[in-house]
């Protein structure tokens, strides 16, 4: 008999896991590292494995008394390595993993109204709910998209250095404060520096060209702004695609699209001229409250 439910959130930057009663109630909560499958599987699997392992240190339970549900970053890629399985044999709980973005799905307050969640984070994925249909926008990970988020917005960034120098141009102040970052001198200085990092590594950069773009820089301020159409579009597509009611709530979620400059407002504006009628969802519960709300949803089937 389940006594308790572990709720995980795992991405780019961190991994965040709470232990819950039945009614929902945080009882401990633990904080590690990254576990973005598509960033370094032994890593991530390291830091779950960590967290699950700490949370069960603080109560006394027998096998199967525990409901796991993880919501990590690149799960689809893990769907046929059985890592819920090995999980489920180290810590004799059950385990049950999806996607970050489908647990933040769950964190989205709803009474009937349709949901489009869109995550603009270190990576992007639109998610859609409606009548219990789940369905998905993006989320292909960094080298297939990941546009409107905020590892996009760095890379572009770096192609409009190549951009500007292949071009004869004078670097703007873009281009001068991502070569003083990177302790590079000419465009070519970007290819072993870009090589060498991975993608949660490239999306932080964002915290040098934020200040840029609140200081007025046009070049950052408007690859900024497009980040935010870009997001935008994709909840556009996936209204088309999926939703049929008017009575709709657009979850924006992420870092990225919550707080960088001009993503918010560009992603609005956009928004406003292409979907007929929603309403915008912009107090988010945590993540991994979805994760419980997942987990008892699944109980409550079986």
């Amino acid at each position: 008999m389940i006594k308790y439910i572990i709720g995980i959130d795992g991405g780019g930057t961190k991994t965040l896991g709470v232990l819950f009663d039945l009614d929902g109630k945080p009882l401990h909560r633990v904080k590690e590292g990254f576990s973005n499958f598509s960033v370094d599987e032994a890593i991530a699997i390291e830091n779950i494995s960590l967290t699950i392992e700490k949370l069960l240190s603080t109560v006394s339970v027998k096998p199967n008394e525990v409901y796991i549900q993880l919501g990590i970053a690149g799960a689809t890629k893990m769907r046929d390595k059985g890592l819920d399985v090995l999980l489920e044999n180290r810590f004799n709980q059950k385990v049950s993993l999806e996607t970050d973005a489908l647990v933040g799905l769950y964190s989205v307050k709803r009474e009937n109204e349709s949901v489009i969640m869109a995550i603009g984070g270190t990576g992007s994925a639109i998610m859609s709910r409606e009548e219990g249909e789940i369905n998905t926008i993006g989320g292909y990970g960094h080298l297939l998209g990941d546009e409107g988020s905020a590892y996009h917005l760095v890379i572009s960034a770096f192609k409009n250095l190549i951009a500007e120098a292949e071009a004869q141009k004078p670097f703007g102040d873009l281009s001068k404060a991502l070569l003083e970052h990177i302790h590079g001198e000419s465009e070519q200085d970007v290819i072993p520096f870009i090589y060498s990092k991975n993608k949660s590594d490239i999306a932080s950069i964002s915290r040098i060209t934020g200040p840029l773009a609140r200081r007025g820089d046009a070049v950052t301020t408007e690859l900024y702004k497009r980040e935010g159409q870009l997001l935008a579009k994709q909840i556009v597509q996936a209204k088309k695609n999926f939703i049929k009611s008017d009575d709709l709530i657009i979850a924006p979620r992420g870092a990225f699209v919550l707080e960088a400059p001009f993503v918010m407002d560009s992603m609005m504006d956009y928004l406003k001229t292409h979907i007929k009628s929603f309403n915008i969802d912009l107090a988010p519960q945590e993540p991994v409250v979805g994760a419980f709300n997942l987990a008892k949803a699944k109980q409550n089937k079986e």
